[in-house]
């Protein structure tokens, strides 16, 4: 999987409906990790999908998300993916 196709898809994902339902999204720029060791950029990507789950599930209990159907179905979608990166991820770490 491409880490970075996998981030952009969120993002339009995300970002549509966030959009279409009148919520202001705050997108920032995070650091670009150059090195080239492994496991280090293994651990920087867990970081930031753990990052992003943990603000999307705090998203799921706001009740102002719930008015939002479609909103929630795509953050539940996203919610699931990030669950699933998170633990491919930790299974290539156990790999290298």
């Amino acid at each position: 999987m491409d880490q970075a196709m996998e981030k952009m898809k969120h993002l339009s994902y995300f970002a549509e409906e966030v959009a279409g339902n009148g919520l202001d999204p705050r997108f920032e720029k995070g650091k670009v990790d150059m090195s080239k060791a492994v496991g280090q950029a293994l651990q920087k990507a867990l970081a930031d999908v753990q990052g992003g789950l943990a603000l999307h599930q705090k998203l799921q209990k706001d009740g102002e998300t719930q008015k939002h159907g479609g909103f929630v179905i795509n953050l539940d979608l996203t919610v699931q993916q990030e669950e699933y990166q998170a633990a491919e991820i930790k299974d290539w770490m156990k790999k290298k």
